[in-house]
């Protein structure tokens, strides 16, 4: 793992999208120089313009985890340590990374071991690619320990010691502590939790649950950050958990190259046993197929290993697994706190919505109070009102005006026609409250 810039690695992104889509290298297009640690990387994305030759870029943490999916230029500008690094950063952290946001990079090490006194490797290193003068990358820590190196074997176990743990190193936790940096703000996070719960406490002791207070877009929004969070940490343990793998892969390696002096315990040729290794002697290139084991488990089947590996490359293997393993335990208890604080989130997520259809009931139940006061006073009022109107009426009967129509011939005209206004307004309810009941209509008149 390493550090770069979200500005750079946007810029980077978009560099090499317009080489995978444009027909020929354009010397023309503005990139600034503080985009390349080298000319090397300005070579390569001439290359990729002009010969489509395959490379293998930086990746960001989704990118390295997520590597199915097409672009994730979203995720990583949504990366926690983007939104709470960079300058002028608010107290409650960025919605977005800022340019000068950091970003969690996953750089790729390659390295060929040609004989007893040459060794190739390539990774992305340099002070520059920090952005800090406080931080030291991979090849600087090299430098200073290369000399300490009696054999291409003692070199090779340095170099992948100092690429699995030299951004945890202490001089480099002084330019940022990756875990210290999840472990606070997951922190502020459960504290803005805490406040949260107050402020629904105060809200439900007071009884007021109008709309503003049974708002849950801040809950919410927490809750996403806390998921983003939970999320990283995950891929952070898998690249741990990939890394020791890849150690126990080369200390099998050692057994072979650098064995110790003595017999084994009979645990460690069981280990050996049980490990598939596969080998091509005659290419002289050796791919290492390890099995799966729980994080808890593999630290003793290194050790168990490492047994069988001559000094100093023994005590190395054994620290830089302890490293590993220490950095995983810490991220798996910033983890336990993030996902106490997401649940303790969703509770109150729950609380709000349950708090908001009880208050939505208790609103349903005073308006059929006032329906019920209205009927009854309809109820009251109808037979007055009928009678008002019955008596109303200009028929002969009560007026004793013979030109005025009979009661019997107003029913006559009368009651057809409201016996069909009202079947006519029951099947217009009844095709609005029960369609599904209806349907033979349609079908029938299909028919």
């Amino acid at each position: 793992m390493n550090w770069d810039t979200y500005q750079r690695v946007s810029t980077r992104h978009m560099l090499y999208k317009q080489a995978i889509s444009s027909s020929r290298y354009q010397p023309d297009i503005e990139i600034s120089d503080e985009v390349f640690y080298s000319g090397i990387e300005r070579y390569l994305a001439a290359n990729l313009y002009r010969d489509k030759l395959p490379t293998h870029p930086r990746r960001t943490l989704d990118q390295s985890y997520y590597f199915s999916l097409d672009d994730t230029s979203k995720r990583d500008a949504d990366q926690t340590i983007s939104k709470w690094t960079g300058h002028e950063l608010p107290p409650d952290g960025r919605d977005s990374a800022a340019p000068d946001s950091l970003m969690i990079m996953v750089d790729q090490l390659w390295c060929w071991v040609l004989n007893d006194r040459v060794v190739v490797s390539c990774f992305p290193s340099g002070t520059s690619e920090s952005c800090a003068l406080d931080f030291t990358g991979l090849y600087s820590r090299m430098t200073k320990s290369w000399n300490e190196c009696d054999s291409i074997w003692s070199l090779y176990s340095t170099l992948v010691k100092e690429a699995t743990t030299h951004i945890f190193q202490q001089e480099n936790k002084k330019f940022l502590d990756l875990v210290e940096t999840y472990r606070w703000v997951v922190s502020k996070k459960a504290a803005n939790q805490i406040n949260h719960f107050n402020d629904f406490h105060d809200t439900h002791s007071s009884s007021r649950f109008d709309a503003e207070a049974l708002d849950d877009r801040q809950e919410l929004r927490s809750v996403l950050d806390v998921a983003d969070i939970l999320d990283e940490l995950k891929m952070i343990q898998s690249l741990i958990y990939e890394q020791r793998e890849v150690i126990k892969s080369f200390a099998i390696a050692l057994t072979k190259f650098q064995p110790s002096q003595g017999s084994p315990d009979q645990d460690v040729n069981n280990v050996l046993r049980a490990e598939r290794i596969t080998a091509s002697h005659d290419s002289k290139v050796y791919i290492f197929q390890v099995i799966n084991q729980d994080n808890s488990r593999l630290g003793d089947t290194i050790k168990l290993i490492a047994q069988r590996i001559s000094e100093p490359m023994r005590t190395m293997i054994v620290a830089t697994d302890e490293i590993l393993d220490s950095i995983y335990n810490q991220i798996e208890a910033v983890r336990k706190d993030a996902e106490y604080t997401h649940q303790q989130l969703l509770n109150l997520l729950d609380l709000k919505q349950k708090t908001a259809a009880l208050a939505e009931a208790r609103a349903t139940t005073q308006q059929g109070r006032a329906i019920m006061l209205f009927t009854i006073v309809t109820i009251i009022f109808l037979p007055l009102s009928f009678f008002t109107s019955y008596f109303g009426q200009n028929v002969s009967d009560i007026t004793g005006d013979d030109d005025n129509p009979t009661s019997l011939e107003l029913w006559r005209y009368g009651a057809p026609i409201s016996v069909a206004i009202i079947l006519l307004a029951l099947a217009i309810a009844g095709a609005i409250a029960w369609p599904h009941r209806f349907l033979w209509l349609r079908f029938g008149m299909r028919a």
